[in-house]
Protein backbone atom coordinates (compact mmCIF):
# COMPACT_ATOMS: atom_id res chain seq x y z
CA UNK A 1 0.00 0.00 0.00
CA UNK A 2 2.83 2.40 0.81
CA UNK A 3 4.47 1.77 -2.56
CA UNK A 4 1.23 2.54 -4.40
CA UNK A 5 0.12 5.54 -2.38
CA UNK A 6 1.65 6.48 0.97
CA UNK A 7 -0.98 7.66 3.46
CA UNK A 8 -0.95 8.67 7.10
CA UNK A 9 -3.14 5.67 7.94
CA UNK A 10 -0.81 3.21 6.22
CA UNK A 11 2.28 4.60 7.93
CA UNK A 12 0.47 4.77 11.26
CA UNK A 13 -0.77 1.18 11.00
CA UNK A 14 2.72 -0.04 10.14
CA UNK A 15 4.16 1.99 13.01
CA UNK A 16 1.66 0.42 15.41
CA UNK A 17 2.61 -3.06 14.18
CA UNK A 18 6.30 -2.33 14.79
CA UNK A 19 5.42 -0.90 18.22
CA UNK A 20 3.61 -4.04 19.35
CA UNK A 21 6.44 -6.19 17.99
CA UNK A 22 8.85 -4.21 20.16
CA UNK A 23 10.71 -2.78 17.15
CA UNK A 24 10.61 0.76 18.47
CA UNK A 25 13.17 2.34 16.14
CA UNK A 26 11.21 1.11 13.10
CA UNK A 27 8.02 2.27 14.78
CA UNK A 28 9.51 5.73 15.30
CA UNK A 29 10.59 5.96 11.66
CA UNK A 30 7.17 5.04 10.29
CA UNK A 31 5.27 7.20 12.79
CA UNK A 32 7.47 10.15 11.81
CA UNK A 33 6.33 9.62 8.23
CA UNK A 34 2.70 9.49 9.40
CA UNK A 35 3.16 12.78 11.26
CA UNK A 36 4.72 14.37 8.17
CA UNK A 37 1.58 13.49 6.20
CA UNK A 38 -0.84 14.57 8.96
CA UNK A 39 0.91 17.07 11.24
CA UNK A 40 -2.40 18.24 12.70
CA UNK A 41 -3.55 14.82 13.91
CA UNK A 42 -3.09 14.43 17.66
CA UNK A 43 -3.29 10.64 17.70
CA UNK A 44 -0.47 10.45 15.14
CA UNK A 45 1.74 12.47 17.49
CA UNK A 46 0.64 10.29 20.43
CA UNK A 47 1.66 7.11 18.61
CA UNK A 48 5.00 8.69 17.74
CA UNK A 49 5.47 9.78 21.36
CA UNK A 50 4.88 6.26 22.70
CA UNK A 51 7.35 4.81 20.22
CA UNK A 52 9.93 7.48 21.06
CA UNK A 53 9.41 6.74 24.75
CA UNK A 54 10.39 3.09 24.30
CA UNK A 55 13.17 3.97 21.85
CA UNK A 56 14.65 5.98 24.76
CA UNK A 57 14.43 9.29 22.86
CA UNK A 58 13.07 11.03 25.91
CA UNK A 59 13.14 14.70 24.90
CA UNK A 60 11.67 13.90 21.49
CA UNK A 61 9.01 11.84 23.27
CA UNK A 62 8.11 14.75 25.55
CA UNK A 63 7.90 17.08 22.55
CA UNK A 64 5.60 14.64 20.73
CA UNK A 65 3.37 14.21 23.81
CA UNK A 66 3.14 17.99 24.06
CA UNK A 67 2.10 18.22 20.40
CA UNK A 68 -0.49 15.47 20.94
CA UNK A 69 -1.81 17.28 24.02
CA UNK A 70 -2.04 20.64 22.28
CA UNK A 71 -3.70 19.24 19.15
CA UNK A 72 -6.22 17.24 21.17
CA UNK A 73 -7.09 20.28 23.27
CA UNK A 74 -7.75 22.22 20.05
CA UNK A 75 -9.94 19.42 18.72
CA UNK A 76 -11.93 19.29 21.98
CA UNK A 77 -12.56 23.04 21.79
CA UNK A 78 -14.25 22.36 18.43
CA UNK A 79 -16.06 19.17 19.50
CA UNK A 80 -16.36 18.35 23.20
CA UNK A 81 -17.64 14.85 22.28
CA UNK A 82 -14.51 13.80 20.35
CA UNK A 83 -13.57 10.70 22.34
CA UNK A 84 -10.35 10.16 20.33
CA UNK A 85 -9.19 13.67 21.19
CA UNK A 86 -10.20 13.20 24.84
CA UNK A 87 -8.28 9.95 25.21
CA UNK A 88 -5.30 11.43 23.37
CA UNK A 89 -5.40 14.34 25.78
CA UNK A 90 -5.65 12.05 28.81
CA UNK A 91 -2.72 9.84 27.85
CA UNK A 92 -0.59 12.85 26.90
CA UNK A 93 -1.34 14.54 30.19
CA UNK A 94 -0.42 11.40 32.10
CA UNK A 95 2.82 10.85 30.21
CA UNK A 96 3.73 14.50 30.77
CA UNK A 97 3.32 14.03 34.52
CA UNK A 98 -0.14 15.49 35.07
CA UNK A 99 -2.01 12.37 36.17
CA UNK A 100 -4.74 14.27 38.03
CA UNK A 101 -5.72 16.05 34.80
CA UNK A 102 -5.42 12.77 32.91
CA UNK A 103 -7.84 11.04 35.25
CA UNK A 104 -10.27 13.94 34.89
CA UNK A 105 -9.99 13.77 31.09
CA UNK A 106 -10.47 10.00 31.00
CA UNK A 107 -13.58 10.35 33.20
CA UNK A 108 -14.90 12.83 30.63
CA UNK A 109 -14.16 10.30 27.89
CA UNK A 110 -16.07 7.58 29.74
CA UNK A 111 -19.07 9.92 30.04
CA UNK A 112 -18.91 11.05 26.41
CA UNK A 113 -18.50 7.62 24.81
CA UNK A 114 -18.93 4.67 27.19
CA UNK A 115 -18.87 2.30 24.22
CA UNK A 116 -15.40 3.29 23.00
CA UNK A 117 -12.88 0.54 23.85
CA UNK A 118 -9.96 2.98 23.57
CA UNK A 119 -11.25 5.08 26.47
CA UNK A 120 -11.10 1.98 28.69
CA UNK A 121 -7.73 0.97 27.25
CA UNK A 122 -6.15 4.31 28.17
CA UNK A 123 -7.96 4.35 31.50
CA UNK A 124 -6.45 0.93 32.24
CA UNK A 125 -2.93 2.09 31.40
CA UNK A 126 -3.24 5.22 33.52
CA UNK A 127 -4.71 3.25 36.43
CA UNK A 128 -2.00 0.59 36.17
CA UNK A 129 0.79 3.15 36.10
CA UNK A 130 -0.67 4.90 39.16
CA UNK A 131 -0.76 1.62 41.08
CA UNK A 132 -4.50 0.95 40.93
CA UNK A 133 -4.27 -2.57 39.51
CA UNK A 134 -7.85 -3.50 40.41
CA UNK A 135 -9.27 -0.58 38.43
CA UNK A 136 -6.78 -1.24 35.62
CA UNK A 137 -7.94 -4.84 35.30
CA UNK A 138 -11.60 -3.76 35.33
CA UNK A 139 -10.92 -1.27 32.55
CA UNK A 140 -8.99 -3.86 30.54
CA UNK A 141 -11.97 -6.20 30.77
CA UNK A 142 -14.28 -3.37 29.69
CA UNK A 143 -12.01 -2.53 26.74
CA UNK A 144 -12.06 -6.15 25.58
CA UNK A 145 -15.84 -6.40 26.00
CA UNK A 146 -16.16 -3.38 23.70
CA UNK A 147 -13.93 -4.85 21.02
CA UNK A 148 -10.34 -3.98 21.85
CA UNK A 149 -8.08 -6.76 20.47
CA UNK A 150 -6.82 -9.09 23.21
CA UNK A 151 -3.51 -9.69 21.43
CA UNK A 152 -2.66 -6.00 21.57
CA UNK A 153 -3.15 -5.90 25.33
CA UNK A 154 -0.81 -8.85 25.72
CA UNK A 155 1.83 -6.99 23.69
CA UNK A 156 1.34 -3.49 25.21
CA UNK A 157 4.66 -2.51 26.85
CA UNK A 158 3.02 0.24 28.93
CA UNK A 159 1.13 -2.46 30.85
CA UNK A 160 4.35 -3.87 32.30
CA UNK A 161 4.06 -6.66 34.80
CA UNK A 162 0.26 -6.58 35.06
CA UNK A 163 0.41 -8.79 31.98
CA UNK A 164 1.77 -11.56 34.21
CA UNK A 165 -1.15 -11.42 36.66
CA UNK A 166 -3.49 -14.41 36.73
CA UNK A 167 -6.52 -12.08 36.54
CA UNK A 168 -5.08 -10.50 33.38
CA UNK A 169 -4.79 -13.91 31.74
CA UNK A 170 -8.31 -14.83 32.82
CA UNK A 171 -9.66 -11.62 31.29
CA UNK A 172 -7.82 -12.30 28.03
CA UNK A 173 -8.96 -15.93 27.82
CA UNK A 174 -12.57 -15.03 28.67
CA UNK A 175 -12.63 -12.53 25.81
CA UNK A 176 -11.03 -14.78 23.22
CA UNK A 177 -13.81 -17.35 23.44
Amino acid sequence: ALAIQPTQDSYSNLGVIYYFLGEFEKSVATHRQAVELAPGLGVAWLNLADSLHFAAEMQASVDAYENARDLSMSAIRVNQSDSEAITTLAWSQHMLGNTAAALSSIEQGLRVDPGDPYVYYYDAMIRYQTGDNKAALSSLAAALERGYPAGLLVAEPHLGDIRSYERFHTIIIDNIR
